[in-house]
């Protein structure tokens, strides 16, 4: 594993995170299929993230909006703090699942909240070598309309990793 020293060495790991052994892929299915046994699964059932061309780091174009769900991954804020000449970043990265809603279901709201607690579930575990564990911190479901023409709604769920970085 690389040695983390900046915010571009802690986003590569963020994403290694998600894909490495299909980790999100892995905790979207198993919520579905806890979903489903409970009785109240979706249909069609919760699609997994492309691992190939499904993230995007720190980039919004009309691109991430042709993949359902997508996942926008990137530094959201960077806090400095000196504490007797040592010097430490504090980083906020957001990690959002995006999805574009149509209109033809009503049960958007389930899977934004399925796909944000497989974000909250994948990191609340994760550990980064040299960092240690996240702090992982919830991020309420948003609606903006993808443009003015249309009634499809980009819908936007997800987290924030707090990740404090000598």
């Amino acid at each position: 594993m690389a040695r983390i020293t900046d915010v571009e060495d802690l986003l590569r790991e963020v994403k290694n995170i998600m894909v490495t052994g299909d980790a999100l892929n892995a905790k979207i299915l198993e919520i579905e299929t806890q979903k489903i046994t409970d009785g109240v699964g979706v249909t069609p059932t919760l699609a997994p993230v492309d691992s190939t061309n499904g993230y995007f780091l720190q980039s919004w174009s009309e691109k991430i909006l042709n993949i359902n769900p997508a996942i926008f991954y990137g530094a959201e804020q960077v806090d400095v703090t000196d504490g007797g000449g040592v010097v430490a970043k504090i980083y906020k990265i957001a990690v959002y699942i995006i999805l574009v809603d149509n209109g033809m279901t009503n049960d958007i709201s389930s899977r934004i909240f399925r796909y944000s607690r497989a974000l909250e579930e994948l990191f609340k575990g994760a550990d980064i070598d040299g960092v240690g564990k996240l702090k992982v911190e919830g991020l309420l479901p948003i609606s903006m309309p993808n443009d003015f023409n249309s009634s499809d709604e980009i819908k936007l769920g997800g987290i924030t990793l707090t990740i404090p970085l000598a």
